[in-house]
């Protein structure tokens, strides 16, 4: 973890983001700090299919097929803009050919300047509203513009593992950001389908 911590440190300066692909569903971006200054931001795309993973008792959400653009000044690698599409599974089905659609741009969407961890920043701290305007939006991007009844909503404990989430790369600190946020006795909706996909980057920093 600390050695994990200490690459960031070392090469905040010239790395602009990690990206991973292939997750089944759209992780918008998980911020990574250094003395509470965001100096990382971490994209986690969506997968092109809609397979739903299944283990006993537990199947997952349904989500639609995506796929993510990324413009950046091609001198200094800054990152400008995120435009995410999605493939409309039900118009496809019915006109037989494959329908993709805008999702979400995240400069006009999230009303920021570009997607720099800066930017990013200014956007998960406007999510910290479990019911906000923002953080809705977020949470119906997450499965690329479903809808599909096995989404639902997102409670308050919901909301907490995604924002503990966004802001803590350390297991410690994420559980303790959760237990904080959840300690009013509010139902909890914190299931494995809620907590897989987002807690990799903190899995992986631990064996890093």
């Amino acid at each position: 973890m600390k050695f994990h911590y200490l690459k960031i440190s070392m090469y905040s300066i010239v790395e602009v983001s990690h990206k991973i692909g292939n997750q089944i569903c759209n992780i918008l971006s998980m911020n990574l700090y250094i003395s509470d200054k965001p100096v990382l931001a971490l994209f986690m795309a969506p997968s092109v299919t809609p397979w739903r993973f299944k283990i006993p008792g537990v199947t997952g959400k349904a989500h639609n097929p995506g796929f993510r653009m990324i413009k950046y000044d091609q001198t200094t690698g800054r990152h400008l803009d995120l435009v995410q599409y999605y493939m409309d599974l039900p118009e496809s089905n019915r006109l037989q050919t494959p329908v993709w659609k805008i999702g979400y741009t995240a400069t006009s969407d999230m009303s920021i300047a570009d997607i720099t961890p800066d930017s990013m920043d200014a956007f998960i701290k406007r999510m910290a509203d479990p019911d906000g305007e923002d953080f809705r939006k977020f949470y119906r991007w997450r499965f690329t513009t479903v809808d599909h009844p096995s989404v639902g909503t997102c409670d308050r404990s919901c909301h907490a593992v995604m924002h503990c989430n966004f802001i803590h790369s350390s297991k410690m600190k994420y559980d303790q950001c959760v237990n904080r946020l959840t300690s009013t006795g509010a139902p909890s909706s914190i299931t494995l389908w809620n907590i897989y996909p987002m807690l990799a980057p903190i899995f992986l920093s631990l064996i890093l």
